[in-house]
């Protein structure tokens, strides 16, 4: 289970979160193609995008071009492909994606106080349950 802690009135922070969970960024590519950008979700999977028309799924492509999830990738305009490939969405994009290198002190301690006070609540509800 992954968790990102941020502020919910922060949009930048929303963002990258939303890049960093397994289940994350949507490009429009037009006003019909599309493609989510997903994380591996399990063992020696790779990261791919899953492409969408209309909203629809059409298929799933890893980042070094194969098909994932049974896909045939012949339903797929060239001109989509290529796309990603440009975007740099079938090479790594996730692993050499920007990651903030210092995060203050003060978000840290923020974060810390939320966990330890989530945990003093689940341990005073474990230890007075039926009492």
């Amino acid at each position: 289970m992954e968790f990102i802690y941020f502020k919910t009135n922060d949009a930048v922070a929303a963002k990258t979160a939303a890049e960093l969970l397994p289940e994350g960024r949507q490009y429009s590519i037009d006003n019909k193609w599309s493609v989510r950008a997903d994380k591996p979700h399990t063992t020696g999977m790779q990261n791919h995008n899953h492409v969408q028309c209309n909203g629809h799924e059409i298929a799933v492509v890893n980042q070094d071009g194969t098909p994932s999830h049974g896909s045939d990738l012949s339903v797929v305009p060239n001109w989509v492909m290529g796309w990603m490939k440009d975007k740099k969405l079938m090479e790594g994009y996730l692993a050499s994606a920007a990651m903030p290198e210092q995060v203050p002190a003060t978000v840290i301690m923020e974060a810390l106080r939320h966990e330890v006070g989530m945990s003093k609540a689940v341990e005073f509800i474990n230890k007075h349950k039926g009492t």
